[in-house]
């Protein structure tokens, strides 16, 4: 092979690179959609696109989290195996108990939410994260 194929074979492998980072979720970092909505009057969350099996699900106040790193959950459960997660989910409703998951706390109990507050929820399955505020309306 002459010079200009090699040139013209390396800008293409390039461009093709860079295309891939840039334009696909290839490398990018995987994130759980929530979806919130009120469903006969209970805060109700979706899982969009997929099922996922959750490893934690926590709920914290919003004001609480913005100047206390560890603020205390209102609901907080954890799977009881991380390695496999709970059952597979697309939805739940708050305070809900989810197979494989219990209460990260032993005989703690989902505190009720209040009207007119803001609040955070985050989720992860394994690796993946997710998180969306939300408030009772």
């Amino acid at each position: 092979m002459n010079k200009k194929t090699l040139t013209l074979i390396s800008v293409a492998l390039v461009l093709g690179a860079v295309y891939l980072v840039k334009f696909t979720d290839w490398f990018a970092e995987k994130n759980i959609q929530i979806l919130f909505r009120m469903y006969k009057g209970q805060p109700f969350f979706g899982l969009e696109n997929k099922e996922y099996h959750l490893t934690s699900i926590k709920v914290v106040k919003v004001e609480e989290a913005s100047t206390n790193k560890y603020a205390p959950a209102l609901w907080h459960v954890v799977a009881a195996d991380p390695e496999k997660g709970s059952a597979g989910l697309t939805d739940f409703i708050y305070g809900q108990k989810i197979d494989g998951m219990g209460p990260a706390i032993p005989e703690m109990t989902p505190t009720p939410l209040v009207k007119n507050t803001n609040y955070r929820i985050l989720l992860e399955a394994g690796k993946v994260k997710g998180e969306r505020e939300f408030a009772l309306k």
